[in-house]
């Protein structure tokens, strides 16, 4: 009772005044810390003697690693190159959740390229990965161990892909070790889509090894987005958190802690949970579906894992699903389990959950405590708690949906071929009356860790009589109290029985798995068909206090008609006919010579005739059996076959009559990407004339793009409703979700545009009365440059501020000063968007690259999406501002809550006009009328100070006429345009040369229906790009492109052009700009009373502006940032 109201007096202290749950389980005198410095321990484990300060590291999924390269056979099945390097590090990730180690030196760590977890493959499932590890660790962890003494140095490594079908010597036998300077190169068949992960196996150092940091995800797929054949309960789009789960202590240096031999003898439990190699994170999560690849990679501590609300209330049960297991798939989904899913060493869960109706709020990744399945596992002051997640209040209704009636695309399960229900059933029989075909029994005795009373040490296979492709039913048992983790290597297995614990656990039904976690005093059945694979292979506690520990044991694997139960083997193995029968006997030694670790300096070339070679010695044969090699004849088939989806195909496969390609292949998985350059408008356009065709198709990514070089195309395609859609790229999708002005589609999209312009007319867009805004943020900015006396300027600044303001005057109803801080924090933000921003970034295509801290293939998102979301926020305020129920409006803000309340007031339920809606469409109006004028008026000085004359014309053409007619204004007004052409002309020449449209302007197209265009099929929902900058050096159209030339948008009578053929600065058609009329009337103004007003010139210190080189593209093609200095006319 005493424990009952302790804990209800600290909920209600919490709930009161904290967002960290104290722990549930023990008083907090008991199990944490009273200050830094002070030892500390629970249960005689020993603690990290800081305060811990849990959430405050946000969470980033584990880096991935992309191929270095891939070379595919002819069918289309392909192997994946990669290299590790295995080094000592030094990091500081726990600065933040343990102030005390700032002042400390960074934590040593051993880590897979630098990255603590290691780096995350993710490979297509059907095809294979090669990767090279190398061993590096030198003068950070200098201990040596055997075998790695006299000519060998070092500290060794093995490594096991865990969850892999790999034949020995590729599997991480623990003898089978690399030492300092060696590389040992391992190829994995991936056959099955599932959670994989690698980690550390040398013998007797694994626990040292792995918890220095030696694991990270081998994650198999089946996503069709990156080669595999497609994934079952509309998966594929659904977001995935990445849950590496591990325990870590620290010592008074801030250096992690472990003691085999003293303290941790029986076991390691550490008092900092880590997620991903982050302590206690925040979570920043939307209100939708997500999918979690959980995995306990952890030296000895299970996890009971649930999902509580800010209540502490359990809400796993009625958000989340679980789907796979260590194996793979299970057959249907199956509900998340009331008591928790337990996680023990090195099992892996993935579970789906839909965080919809949690909108808004706080929601914990928890750890909870069984003591029957978690006997005497310690609980420090924060063990119970994983991380906290913080669901937006944005609700995106676009957002892709779990859906359990969607099985298929079908994914390789190779267990439901290789043990079907006959097998189940004949198991399940034996098992009920209590036989088996071996027994294990894992127990402490004498001091050592043992499998039926013997230790690794003793060499002594522990069977030896496996017979390959037969069934074998398995008894595992416990001696005393201890919970063990058992691995076994090569096969997956299902749990047919548990005698304890109440049984066996709903998520273990006919779960695909090669880990059982084995309770105190549990007596376990398995089944598992031995294969596809002979040779030895190893089977342990994973316990890696245990498993260092000689709890180890190994099988064999022989012919089949000398194994225990030969007649369980399926036919195509014994059947001489088939021709099918496989061997795998030159890699059945785990300990081969072949393909033993070696000098790192005498590995032979990563090249692609290696990789060929590799591909035609066929390791995995039984997998990926050639063309014609496994017919079935006398109705004798392969099961361990694994399909594949032909990625050569598959990525680049060629539809019918399209247009031509730059290329007649594109690199699979990446397309066209690494050709494009710095300037993919100009290489697109090289590839056109190469082609000499105005249409031409690429890949961005796997993505068809098809690319408009002609304006008649444009034109063609523009004004027609089939081509209308917006194309959605990932870095845009992921802000707006679907909703404003720029990328919204459809119903939505028209409602909006409508009432849009409408608004826009009434609070004066394109009309001159809106010219009073305009000039006073000019006189405001003139005001400033005056300041200066003639010092160097970046114009930049002052141009954003002011047309910010204009179109915060009709769209917030009010404006801001030069001086107002907040103000110019965002207009740095818009400016700095659209230099960080692309469309065909990396991130776009590929955005898991988010997550990889390399700088050239992450680019700039974080910083990106950072800066969306204060602009987001900033309007938001605004926003709140207003008074909902106003009768008069005064501003756009005004005129939508007026609308929004006549909808709701009338029921109307299919009502858009919400506040996402309200506020992702004035950020529209706010970020695109702002920084693309500006960039243009921008170019328009670089123009003018590359070309004197033409200035000088433009600005005689001025003077003469505010001489004649208006000698008593100082400012030009839009009455003036009609009699200034060439200035006007000027204009459009700063508009064409600029071209500051990227493919298309802000947004590509995409086509509704497949559809053709000139006598090209265009398939559904490609993406279509309007080339404008091919457009406008068109020698058909603006003869002599190259040439700055106002005149040819003057008529031979000195009139201006208005719209020329071939000149497209805003779009075309019903997607075209909405802000183009007030975008012309601000050009017109700002550049002629610029002229008018100022002489300037450039002081750039470093290079000469020259408009040929002097730009960059991103979200526009924008000139480098310069200074000028402005003196006064008059």
């Amino acid at each position: 009772m005493s424990r009952l109201v302790l804990f209800i007096l600290l909920m209600f202290f919490y709930l009161c005044n904290s967002q960290i749950p104290p722990s549930p389980f023990d008083k907090p005198s008991d199990i944490c810390p009273k200050a830094d410095n002070k030892p500390y321990d629970v249960d005689n484990y020993v603690g990290t003697p800081f305060i811990l300060k849990p959430f405050e590291d946000d969470f980033v999924n584990p880096s991935p690693i992309l191929p270095s390269s891939k070379d595919c056979r002819p069918d289309g099945h392909c192997m994946f190159a990669y290299t590790i390097n295995i080094t000592g590090t030094t990091l500081r990730p726990f600065d933040q959740s343990i102030p005390a180690c700032v002042n400390k030196p960074p934590t040593k760590f051993l880590t897979y390229n630098g990255l603590i977890p290691g780096p995350t493959f993710t490979v297509p499932a059907g095809h294979e990965s090669i990767i090279r590890f190398n061993n590096q660790i030198h003068d950070l962890f200098p201990e040596t161990f055997s075998p790695c003494n006299g000519s060998r140095t070092g500290r060794p490594i093995s490594v096991h892909h865990h969850g892999s079908a790999s034949v020995p010597p590729y599997d991480g036998w623990a003898e089978d070790e690399t030492c300092y300077l060696e590389t040992k190169e391992y190829v994995y068949p991936n056959h099955r889509p599932a959670t994989n992960w690698y980690h550390d196996h040398a013998l007797h150092i694994t626990a040292d090894n792995a918890y220095h940091g030696l694991a990270g995800f081998h994650l198999v797929s089946s996503k069709k987005q990156i080669g595999g054949c497609g994934e079952p309960w509309n998966l594929e789009d659904i977001e995935e958190k990445h849950v590496i789960l591990q325990d870590k202590v620290l010592d008074s240096n801030c250096q992690l802690f472990i003691d085999p031999e003293k303290i941790h003898e029986k076991s390691f439990f550490g008092d900092i949970n880590l997620v991903s190699g982050i302590p206690y994170p925040r979570m920043s999560f939307e209100p939708k579906w997500y999918r979690f690849r959980l995995l306990n990679a952890a030296v000895s501590r299970p996890y009971l894992f649930k999902i509580k609300n800010a209540a502490l209330k359990d809400i796993s049960q009625k958000i989340c699903k679980i789907i796979a297991s260590d194996g793979g798939y299970r057959i249907t989904p199956i509900p998340f389990p009331d008591s928790g899913l337990l996680i023990g060493v090195a099992e892996r869960y993935e579970c789906v959950c839909d965080f919809t109706a949690y909108a808004g709020q706080i929601v914990y990744l928890w750890n909870d405590r069984n003591d029957d399945w978690m006997k005497d596992v310690p609980y420090f002051c924060y063990s119970h708690l994983l991380a906290k997640i913080q669901v937006s209040s944005i609700v995106n209704d676009s957002s892709p949906q779990f859906n359990e009636n969607m099985p298929n695309p079908e994914p390789e399960r190779p267990i439901t071929r290789v043990l079907n229900s006959s097998d189940i059933a004949a198991a399940t029989k034996m098992a009920k009356d209590g036989k088996c075909h071996r027994e294990m029994k894992f127990e402490r005795k004498n001091n050592k860790w043992m499998i039926n009373g013997e230790t690794w040490d003793s060499f002594k296979i522990a069977a030896d009589t496996i017979g390959q492709n037969t069934w074998e039913l398995w008894y595992f048992q416990t001696g005393g109290g201890w919970f063990h983790p058992v691995h076994m290597h090569l096969v997956d297995f299902y749990i047919i029985k548990r005698d304890g614990d109440g049984g066996i656990r709903s998520f273990e039904v006919l779960a695909p798995k090669d880990v059982l976690y084995l309770g105190p005093s549990n007596k376990l059945y398995v089944l598992a068909r031995f294969g596809a694979h002979r040779g030895d292979y190893m089977f342990h506690c994973h316990n890696l206090i245990h498993e260092d520990n000689d709890m180890m044991r190994a099988m064999r694997i022989i012919d089949s008609e000398k194994g225990l139960t030969a007649g369980s083997a399926q036919p195509f193995i014994l059947n001489g006919f088939a021709k099918i029968v496989y061997s795998n006997w030159l890699y059945s030694n785990p300990m081969l010579n072949v393909t033993a670790a070696k000098p790192t300096a005498e590995m032979p070339t990563f090249d692609s005739a290696y990789m060929q070679n590799m591909l035609k010695t066929n390791v995995y044969q039984i997998f990926y059996p050639l063309n014609g090699t496994d017919v079935n004849i006398n109705g004798f088939t392969n099961p361990w076959r694994s399909t594949w989806c032909p990625i050569i195909y598959l990525i680049i496969k060629k539809e019918k009559n399209l247009p031509p390609g730059p290329t007649d292949y594109s690199i699979p998985i990446f397309g066209h990407l690494f050709s494009l350059g710095k300037h993919p408008q100009e290489t697109l356009l090289k590839w056109c004339q190469n082609r000499q065709s105005d249409i031409i198709h690429c890949y961005f990514g796997q993505k068809l793009v098809i690319v408009l070089n002609n304006y008649d195309l444009i034109k063609q395609a523009f004004l027609d409703d089939n081509y209308s859609a917006r194309a959605q790229p990932f870095i845009f999708e992921e802000h707006f979700h679907g909703k404003g002005l720029t990328y919204a589609d459809g119903e939505r999209w028209l409602i909006h545009r409508k009432f849009a312009m409408n608004t826009l007319k009434k609070f004066g867009m394109g009309k001159h009365f809106l010219q009073d805004t305009i000039l006073d943020e000019l006189k405001d900015i003139f005001l400033s440059i005056d300041k200066q006396n003639e010092k160097p300027l970046n114009i930049k600044g002052l141009l954003t501020h002011g047309l910010s303001n204009i179109i915060c005057g009709f769209a917030f109803g009010q404006r801001f000063s030069h001086n107002d801080q907040e103000f110019h924090d965002i207009v740095s933000l818009i400016e700095e968007c659209f230099t960080l921003g692309s469309h065909d970034s990396w991130i776009t295509i590929f955005p898991l690259l988010r997550f990889i801290p390399i700088q050239s293939l992450r680019g700039n998102y974080k910083q990106f999406s950072k800066n969306f979301k204060e602009i987001f926020k900033f309007a938001k305020k605004l926003v709140e501002n207003h008074d909902e129920n106003i009768d008069e409006t005064k501003d756009y803000i005004d005129e939508y809550l007026k609308q929004a309340n006549i909808d709701k007031k009338s029921n109307k339920l299919d009502s858009t006009f919400d506040m996402d809606q309200l506020i992702t469409s004035i950020t529209n109006l706010f970020i695109g009328g702002t920084e693309t004028t500006s960039t243009t008026l921008r170019w328009a000085f670089v123009y003018m100070i590359e070309n004197p004359q033409i200035l000088n014309n433009v600005q005689q053409e001025i003077d003469n006429y505010m001489n004649n007619n208006k000698q008593h204004n100082l400012f030009i007004h839009m009455e003036d345009k009609e009699y200034l052409p060439y200035t006007l002309a000027t204009i459009f020449e700063i508009q064409r040369c600029g071209n500051i449209a990227t493919l298309g302007g802000s947004t590509m197209h995409r086509n509704l229906q497949a559809t053709t265009l000139n006598g090209y099929n265009i398939p559904k929902d490609s993406y279509i790009a309007a080339n404008f900058y091919a457009c406008h050096v068109d020698e058909r159209y603006f003869p002599n492109s190259d040439q700055f030339d106002p005149t040819r948008f003057l008529t031979d009578d000195h009139k201006p052009i208005q719209r020329p053929a071939g000149f497209i600065p805003f779009s075309i058609g019903k997607k075209s700009c909405p802000g183009e009329s007030l975008a012309n009337m601000e050009l017109f103004l700002f550049f002629s009373n610029f002229i008018r007003q100022y002489d300037f010139h450039a002081v750039n210190k470093n290079e000469e502006i020259n408009s040929k080189i002097f730009y960059h593209t991103s979200l526009t093609r924008a000139p480098f940032d310069y200074k000028l200095s402005f003196r006064k006319r008059f």
